[in-house]
């Protein structure tokens, strides 16, 4: 499974999160083996061990700091570590929500539906030392039969959790019913609930969806595929009102014959809606009238049908709408989403290269206010600077707060200023909060600022040299970048003219520049060596600059003082000057390595030795083994390694060399039943060792085997195959069964031969 750990880069950041202490929405696992942190407000792709079933809606919940506590994927609750936790195995639920235990941070409730209808257990961190465990097994809640649509929301005292669903009243009538309860230290108490009766006869209405606005005033769940229903939310009284009589058929008004997933905007005036999976369209909610919302709707954009792109849709702590598209394997991201949808634009694939399953998590509602657009910025950040930050927010705050996160400044780590200045004691990375005052609540935004050290450079004062002497002039070690004034760009240059040489170093973001005076007292000789060996693709660079000449004449017919050299050949140089004429030869060679030295592998019978052998160039074989010369005879199998080195240029290759026993076929035995559920247990079908049955055959060169798998009507699913995992010829994981198999086995090493034939029939259980 590919595993990523990349940053997601925005356009504008949107973030507006409320105060420290409510971040426990600020993780996402969902997918096969993926993650999203929203911990630091610049959304982070994160990996997990975790692989979601697809028909089930993941649950996920982060404690007060925004660290992953545990998640679902409907069958198993998970702990930080991604282990099953104490009795987490549970029954499959198709809705799940984990929120805290109110007045007990070690506890959440896990609230699941499925269609024995709504109940819950609770967790306890602290259980099973620490890895956590359910302490209570599932709890009903009287309320259906059948199974319901779940969320939640912060109460505004920040402690208690209001958990509402949606329900269709047990399954087989078209009353559409919301409901909400209260969830405090002392237990879940119903609080309120409202219905309507939608006429469409003969149809299932389960509903689809279910979610709450940020500002925690609208809930919206759709049911039937094409209908959605409205309803107002008091999220201090956990009163539903308003709720808007669906009576229109929504596959007229709205355009959409599979209507199943929403989310609401971050200023909660929209909706967005996914249509069969292939197109997004946005609906104005702010008249509250059935009639104007059909009539609104925009098409953001429309893959065309039967793509079945979209899979689910979900709003983001930085304000932006994320889109699961399963059969890209990417996520696509609305930035703009509270824009007009004639403005509002899809970013493709800014994640990609997935293994997604439908559904991204369901989490509660921790915002509970308006998502403001907002954008810190700051300039210098080399240690010992200014380090100058700005703020825009679109709608005005009443106050703000700076947190530099740098305690070692005492008192100068905050400011209430609009564009404070700080100077930060030390390097390294710093989580600046900006908090702001707005909306009747303190919203905090996490910007990070990395402080950089200065690059060290002490070159002397004075450099004196003997006329003839060349004088290496060393700015330092790296990691720098460097600029001299003579234009080069190496650490080190040397000089043989006097005069005043200066060098910038920068660390990639810090400058620092010294520089050094240079006198010769004399002329200096040319000092060129008579022979040079150069590595293919180097050059040799010869400076006579300082050699004090009036002329010089290369005989490549070069009048210059800097010769470039990349070719092999002799060369001849005379300088003159007013003191004398010096005339010097020299050869430049040039060693070319192949582009291997060995093939990468090689595989043999155990009872023959093998000769490793490589061209020596001229120059100097040393082998892993410690043995040098040309070749080598090995005996044992593994990883040989060889460098050849001439002159200043070395060059190194390794082999892998497989040397194997004969193995007789009558040591080899086929499984009768294999289970690939996941587990990592008798995952595959294949031939295995009776002495060592975890070795690998498939990887053996010494074993061929083909293997051809038929179901019992004889279709073929698997042809010419060493090891089976139980799909078809397509990769869909093929249903519980006996199927047949015919292989074909030959062992081969050196004058030993064996071949056989066998068939037979393995039992594949899959718990499909």
């Amino acid at each position: 499974m590919t595993k990523f750990n990349l940053m997601i880069t925005v356009p504008a950041l949107l973030y507006g999160a409320v105060s420290a202490g409510q971040l426990q929405d600020a993780q996402w696992v969902f997918g096969n083996d993926l993650g999203l942190s929203f911990q630091t407000g610049i959304p982070v792709v994160t990996s997990t061990t975790c692989n979601p079933t697809a028909a089930r809606q993941p649950a996920v919940v982060s404690d007060a700091t925004g660290n992953l506590v545990c998640y679902t994927d409907g069958d198993k609750v998970y702990n930080s570590s991604h282990e099953v936790i104490m009795n987490g195995d549970l029954s499959s639920a198709q809705e799940n929500l984990i929120v805290p235990y109110p007045g007990n941070p070690d506890k959440y409730y896990l609230l699941r539906s499925n269609s024995n209808g709504f109940f819950y257990c609770i967790i306890d961190m602290t259980m099973d030392g620490g890895n956590g465990g359910i302490a209570t097994g599932d709890v009903d809640i009287t309320i259906s039969a059948n199974y319901c649509q779940i969320t939640g929301s912060v109460h505004p005292n920040g402690e208690q959790i209001w958990i509402i669903t949606s329900d269709n009243e047990n399954g087989f009538s078209d009353n559409i019913r919301f409901t909400s309860y209260l969830l405090s230290s002392e237990g879940l108490e119903l609080t309120d609930s409202i219905s309507n009766f939608y006429i469409f006869g003969g149809w299932y209405s389960v509903p689809d969806d279910l979610r709450i606005s940020p500002d925690c005033s609208k809930l919206a769940t759709t049911y039937k595929g094409h209908y959605l229903v409205l309803c107002k939310f008091d999220n201090t009284t956990g009163e539903l009102f308003d709720m808007l009589p669906s009576y229109i058929d929504f596959q007229t008004g709205f355009g959409v014959s599979d209507l199943d997933k929403i989310e609401f905007s971050p200023n909660s005036n929209y909706f967005y809606a996914l249509g069969d999976q292939y197109f997004v369209k946005q609906y104005s909610i702010e008249t509250w009238n059935v009639d104007a919302i059909a009539v609104s709707a925009i098409t953001v954009e429309n893959e065309g049908f039967g793509s079945e792109i979209w899979t689910d849709i979900k709003l983001g702590r930085d304000g932006a709408i994320y889109l699961h598209d399963v059969a890209a394997g990417e996520i696509d991201v609305i930035y703009n989403p509270d824009d007009n949808g004639s403005d509002v634009e899809i970013t493709d694939a800014v994640i990609s290269g997935l293994d997604l399953d439908y559904f991204f998590p369901n989490t509660a509602n921790f915002l509970c206010g308006m998502l403001m657009n907002i954008s810190v910025e700051h300039i210098y950040e080399c240690l010992g600077d200014s380090t100058a930050f700005t703020y825009n927010l679109t709608s005005p705050a009443d106050s703000i707060f700076w947190d530099f996160a740098d305690p070692a400044t005492g008192v100068n780590n905050f400011s209430t200023e609009d564009a404070p200045i700080h100077v930060f004691s030390e390097t390294g990375l710093f989580l600046v909060e900006f908090n702001y005052y707005a909306n009747g609540s303190w919203n905090t935004l996490i910007h990070e600022v990395n402080i950089y050290a200065l690059p060290e450079v002490n070159l002397p004062d004075m450099i004196n040299a003997c006329t003839g002497e060349e004088v290496v002039i060393d700015a330092g070690v790296s990691p720098y970048t460097y600029l001299w004034n003579t234009g080069a760009t190496s650490q080190s240059i040397v000089v043989t003219s006097q005069g005043i040489y200066s060098v910038t170093i920068t660390n990639g973001t810090c400058s620092a520049a010294d520089s050094t005076s240079v006198l010769f007292t004399d002329p200096v000789s040319l000092n060129l060596d008579s022979d040079y060996v150069l590595c293919e693709g180097d050059s040799l660079v010869l400076d006579l600059s300082a050699s004090g000449a009036d002329a010089i004449d290369w005989s490549t017919g070069y009048d210059g003082t800097v010769l470039v050299i990349t070719e092999a050949g002799s060369y001849a140089v005379s300088a003159v000057n007013a003191c004398a004429s010096v005339s010097e030869s020299f050869d430049v060679a040039v060693v070319v390595f192949p582009a291997s030295l060995l093939p990468a592998s090689l595989t043999a019978c155990a009872s023959e030795p093998v000769e490793l052998a490589v061209d020596d160039q001229g120059g100097v074989v040393a082998w892993s083994t410690g043995e040098t010369g040309p070749s080598l005879w090995v005996d044992e199998s593994g990883i040989y390694g060889v460098s050849v080195s001439v002159g200043p240029c070395s060059f190194s290759d390794e082999i892998s060399v497989t040397l194997f026993e004969f193995i007789p076929l009558d040591a080899l035995e086929i499984p009768n039943i294999f289970t690939p559920d996941g587990d990592g247990n008798n995952e595959v079908f294949r031939p295995f060792m009776r002495t060592d049955p975890e070795f690998n055959l498939c990887n053996f060169s010494g074993i061929e085997v083909s293997c051809n798998i038929y179901d019992r009507w004889g279709n073929l699913h698997a042809e010419s195959a060493c090891v089976w995992e139980g799909r078809s010829k397509g990769g869909n994981l093929l249903e519980d069964g006996v199927y047949y198999y015919i292989i074909q086995i030959r062992s081969v090493c050196s004058d030993q031969d064996e071949k056989d034939e066998r068939d037979g029939w393995v039992h594949l259980i899959a718990g499909k």
